[in-house]
């Protein structure tokens, strides 16, 4: 079969041939530098996916010959798998590695740079920042309502690596892998902290270290300073600090004097 650009022939197409009932397929060799990597590349994770031993290159006529002469004859029916081509071409890709891999019990390692995997997180060096979940671009990484838990969906996860480049304790790492099955479609606790309730509507609302951190900054002499006023509105949740600026300034009741001293004690 002929295409106008094999270049953009990449591993879901040929996990799709295989997953609906090719028993083989041949790709011509690029020769380009550029394209000839990142043939190199999708094919690997084809044969890491499932495809291994289903594929093979060729770079002439010649070879192609011997390829075809080696293969076992195909006798029988078509062999046609359930299909697998769902909402996006990473969906599809995930479906043709489980069928390519019905006896997989475990998530299959992928070679570097591959555009699937998982974060591993140090939990001992994590501030729950939230740097990381504000630069992830697939929401893979997000915090919990609650404020306190950090969460991950593998099958979100497309190794960008601008998590890891953001952390500024250096606590994540990137484990390229395959989970093919429902359970990467789910989010699970990479991390879970005491949460800091308002003081105001006790909703949880931040991470109680960061807060205790914050606060003991502000009044712990390292140069930054805040009035009463506005030391009062950083304990409050959003809800209630719009509350707060909303009411006359003679009738706010100060009552940051207690949490500054704990600050200050804690320090």
């Amino acid at each position: 079969m002929e295409v106008c650009a094999l270049d953009l022939i990449g591993h879901v197409d040929v996990l799709l041939a295989l997953a609906m009932g090719f028993d083989h397929v041949l790709l011509q060799k690029l020769v380009a530098p550029d394209t000839m990597a990142i043939q190199h590349q999708e094919t690997e994770m084809v044969r890491a996916m499932g495809g291994n031993g289903r594929l093979d290159l060729f770079g002439s006529v010649h070879r192609l010959a011997e390829i075809l002469q080696a293969l076992p004859e195909i006798t029988g029916s078509w062999r046609h798998e359930t299909a697998v081509v769902v909402a996006s071409r990473r969906a599809t890709a995930r479906a043709c590695a489980a069928v390519l891999l019905p006896t997989a019990l475990a998530p299959v390692p992928l070679p570097a740079d591959a555009p699937y995997g998982t974060v591993q997180l140090d939990a001992s060096a994590c501030t729950m920042c939230q740097s990381c979940v504000w630069l992830c671009p697939t929401d893979a990484l997000s915090i919990s309502e609650q404020k306190s838990e950090l969460l991950f969906v593998e099958s979100s996860c497309i190794q960008c690596g601008m998590c890891r480049s953001i952390c500024p304790e250096d606590a994540l790492q990137l484990k390229p892998r395959l989970d093919p099955f429902a359970r990467a479609d789910t989010r699970k606790v990479l991390h879970k902290a005491e949460p800091f309730h308002c003081t105001s509507c006790g909703e949880p609302f931040a991470v109680k270290s960061m807060m205790d951190r914050l606060l003991a900054r502000i009044w712990g002499g390292r140069g930054v300073q805040a009035s009463e006023e506005v030391f009062q509105l950083i304990p409050l949740c959003s809800a209630c600090r719009a509350q707060e600026n909303q009411q006359p300034r003679h009738r706010r009741q100060p009552d940051a004097v207690q949490l500054r001293s704990e600050a200050r004690r804690k320090q």
